[in-house]
């Protein structure tokens, strides 16, 4: 079979590359006597050189004849073995004609055997070189019998070996023919072991090979990411966990530096084992913005590659893992224990309507203890509805200001031509209608906390004197002459964008600034459904408080017609929801009956969630009976987006994380479909 591939594939096998190698040297040692040739003979007979030496330059033309015949049938020849025995055999022929031409024994050519041998035992090895010299030997010896006995006439005159003895002649013959085989001998030997080393380089280059691939494929299929740094900081390795994590190919980063990749790493976290070259493992974490902008938590290890003697190789190799959604986790676990951990009546004495267990509010509570006890200034953002001056008010509460006024006002709600003298006051007479002196907002709430609702409406000139108040602490009421100093905290809050209103040129920069020195963004209830039960409930004992209503409860139905709405009012809208439905009740329960058509199906009632079924006796565990509904909702939503986690939660109203949070909270990850769209 090797020999059919052979007749087939000639490019294949092994001879063919030397063979090409042979005909090089054999035009190379033509092209040199071809000009040895010339310059010999112009010197000595110049004139009769055309028709005296053109045997020689016969012998040299046949040879550059044959090299070009060997290239036109090399790809063709259908034995490599016997058609590379046949050159060397014809080059023997060539070299001998050459030698008898210049003086047969006496010549200084006879090493052109040598050199057809040595080229035997590269092509052929140790058989073609042994076969090659005793052709060289008989011919040679042939040509020295020929010529001594007178059978072949010496060139270009009489016999010259009158003048050898027998003796010296054989001697002569015995001395090349030695050569011939010692030549053959050593260099077949030295082509053996040539041979041998490189078929074992050839085997351990396989071998390596094959390590790599073995290798390659342990480096891609880590399911953490992994790269690794050379001497220069530039990255060598980027493995496919690495790719999906950080949204980078490999051919993208692959030869670029460290620091373009990871932009958002604090470098001397990095360059500080470089330096110091340290042997243990580093591990830090970091923050990292994804190619698609979303920013991520990695835990890293760092560890320097050394070699077998612990020599240094300047090489480091770094493993990487998303650990966002563990650090999430953690921190929504440790703000719910945090919330969990205080007494009930403690949490409502201090944050007065500020109601909520969820992760997002625990958040909010953390924020409200650590910014009470300041004096700066705060800005509120969110949703209408979402209850930003009860948080206003919550924080004034928890304050030293505790015991001062609390003025609220809402700037979009006063005409502009009020809202001036409102907020600074006035004298008696400076316009029509100012019939006394009026104090301002900001003069009563003195000592106190001022909470300006929807500061966004300001207009220009408000702004600028607004600014003027929290820089100079002092106000001027309108038509007044002298400035009044006034002590008071200032809490903003808005439902707009500010930085846009700042970029769109309706909101100053600096008065911006101002206000936010803390932000605290207030989650809409839709991104805070665990929340619902507890507000409902609130609201159900106040209103029927209110209203002298004996309703005590929500129906399971009910309850799950408002886990499953929107609120595009927020906690506002739900409020309202519960006082029309107990103002409506004539029972003890909330019923589907009596709740606004927003909440229902399109036949009048909402899907059911849970069978309906009589209140027991006993009473039920509400906490666990919410929690039934919430994982069927989950696992609904799931089945209606076909798995896909973002569909999923924008159908209940919820951002991704959120839903991630539910999803292990009801262990349903493993369960639910693949993620089939980009994130």
């Amino acid at each position: 079979m090797a020999a059919t591939q052979a007749l087939q594939q000639p490019e294949q096998h092994p001879l063919f590359s030397r063979l090409k190698w042979l005909m090089l040297a054999r035009a190379g040692v033509l092209t040199f006597l071809l000009v040895l040739t010339f310059v010999a003979q112009l010197r000595v007979r110049p004139s009769v050189l055309q028709a005296t030496q053109w045997p020689l330059f016969l012998v040299l033309a046949t040879g550059y004849a044959l090299t070009g015949l060997y290239a036109l049938v090399l790809r063709r020849a259908g034995h490599l073995e016997l058609f590379t025995l046949a050159q060397l055999g014809l080059d023997v022929a060539l070299a001998t004609a050459f030698v008898y031409l210049t003086g047969g024994m006496e010549s200084i050519f006879t090493p052109l055997y040598v050199f057809v041998i040595i080229g035997a035992s590269m092509l052929l090895y140790r058989r073609g070189a042994v076969a090659l010299a005793s052709l060289s030997s008989i011919l040679y010896g042939l040509l020295v019998d020929l010529q001594y006995y007178g059978v072949l006439p010496a060139y270009q005159g009489p016999a010259v070996f009158t003048q050898y003895t027998a003796a010296q002649a054989l001697s002569q013959i015995i001395l090349n023919v030695g050569a011939f085989y010692l030549v053959a001998l050593l260099s077949s030997t030295l082509s053996e072991q040539l041979r041998r080393t490189g078929q074992e380089l050839r085997a351990a280059e396989r071998g390596l090979e094959q390590l790599g691939v073995l290798n390659q494929a342990v480096l891609q299929s880590i399911p953490s990411g992994l790269l690794m740094i050379n001497g220069d900081r530039q990255i060598t390795l980027f493995n496919r966990a690495a790719e999906g994590i950080t949204g980078y190919s490999a051919r993208e980063v692959l030869g670029k530096p460290l620091a373009d990749l990871f932009a958002a790493v604090d470098l001397p976290l990095i360059e500080e084992p470089l330096s110091l070259r340290a042997r243990r493992l580093i591990r830090r974490e970091i923050a990292f913005q994804r190619k698609d902008g979303q920013n991520l938590r990695l835990g890293y290890s760092l560890a320097l590659l050394r070699g077998q003697g612990e020599e240094v190789t300047g090489h480091w190799i770094l493993i990487f893992q998303d650990v966002t959604r563990v650090r999430e986790m953690e921190e929504e676990l440790r703000l719910a224990r945090q919330v969990e951990s205080l007494p009930r009546d403690e949490r409502e004495l201090h944050l007065g309507m500020v109601i909520g267990k969820s992760p997002e509010m625990a958040k909010v509570y953390e924020v409200i203890q650590k910014v009470s006890d300041a004096k700066t200034n705060l800005l509120l953002s969110g949703e209408s509805g979402t209850g930003k001056e009860l948080v206003a008010r919550a924080i004034h509460e928890n304050s030293p200001r505790r015991d001062k006024p609390f003025v609220a006002i809402n700037c979009g709600a006063i005409p502009v031509n009020l809202l001036e003298s409102e907020l600074f006051g006035h004298k008696k007479g400076s316009f029509t209608g100012a019939v006394a002196d009026h104090r301002g907002l900001f003069e009563v709430a003195d000592g106190g906390t001022m909470f300006l609702d929807e500061v966004a409406e300001l207009q220009p000139p408000l702004q600028v004197k607004l600014l003027r108040v929290i820089q100079e602490r002092t106000i001027r009421p309108v038509g007044g002459t002298a400035d009044i100093k006034v002590d008071v905290r200032l809490i903003s809050a808005t439902n707009k964008q500010l930085e846009d209103e700042v970029r769109k040129g309706t909101f100053r920069e600096d008065l911006f600034y101002r206000l936010n020195v803390i932000e605290i963004k207030l989650p809409p209830l839709r991104q805070r459904r665990e929340d619902i039960p507890v507000l409902a409930q609130h609201f159900l004992e106040k209103y029927a408080k209110e209203m002298g209503k004996g309703v005590q409860k929500l129906s399971s139905e009910a309850m799950a017609a408002l886990m499953g709405y929107g609120y595009p009012g927020n906690i506002r809208e739900l409020e309202n929801i519960i006082e029309r439905s107990v103002a409506l009740e004539t029972t003890t329960m909330i019923r589907m009956e009596t709740l606004p058509p927003a909440l229902l199906g399109e036949r009048g009632e909402a899907a059911p969630v849970v069978p309906p079924v009589e209140f027991p006796s006993e009473g039920i565990d509400l906490d666990r009976v919410m929690e039934t509904i919430e994982r069927e909702w989950l696992l609904r939503a799931l089945d209606r987006a076909g798995g896909v986690k973002t569909k999923a939660a924008a159908l209940l109203g919820i951002n991704r994380r959120s839903l991630h949070y539910r999803l292990a909270k009801y262990e349903l990850e493993a369960g639910d479909g693949e993620e089939t769209e980009a994130s």
